[in-house]
């Protein structure tokens, strides 16, 4: 048998040449990724700051309408400040919606003014309906839509059957 000799001669230059040119590639997604991670987060900041301000001008606009109902059934800044704090200490205490229960003193107040009913009647009747809403065991949006319901009914005057 014959023995053959083989010399390998192994030159790490084209492979270091490739490897550096890998590494640099590498380098560049890297920084494109970087780049797009950066314009992404500040793209979400900027979708979460105009969320933040849409929801800041509905608020505005919706405690405007409320203010703007109450004021026909107050008499003054001061009894106005002090009807809607205290539709706020109701809302908070009976966990029911702020809006539904200015609209239903303000309605309540515009149906009993001709009565003779105090606004604390008007204000305890409203926490009163909260209340008798609550242990009927409705949802808030339920609750919402009923005693706004119940409040047009009072302000026209007459309840009908669905009301």
């Amino acid at each position: 048998m014959t023995e053959f000799a083989i010399n390998v001669v192994v030159n790490p230059t084209n492979a270091t040449r490739g490897a550096n040119v890998v590494r640099r590639e590498l380098g560049r997604v890297e920084n494109s990724a970087d780049r797009l991670r950066d314009t992404l987060q500040r793209a979400f900041a900027f979708i979460g700051v105009a969320s933040g301000i849409k929801a800041l001008f509905n608020l505005s606009e919706a405690f405007t309408n409320v203010q703007n109902r109450l004021k026909v059934v107050t008499d003054g800044t001061r009894e106005l400040n002090a009807v809607t704090n205290e539709l706020f200490n109701i809302s908070q205490r009976t966990r029911t919606s702020f809006e539904s229960n200015a609209a239903v003193f303000s309605r309540l107040s515009l149906s009993t003014r001709e009565l003779g009913i105090s606004q604390k009647e008007t204000l305890e009747f409203t926490e009163s309906l909260n209340k008798a809403v609550i242990i009927s065991g409705a949802t808030a949006i339920e609750a919402s839509a009923g005693l706004i319901q119940l409040s047009q009914g009072l302000s026209s005057g007459r309840l009908a059957q669905d009301e």
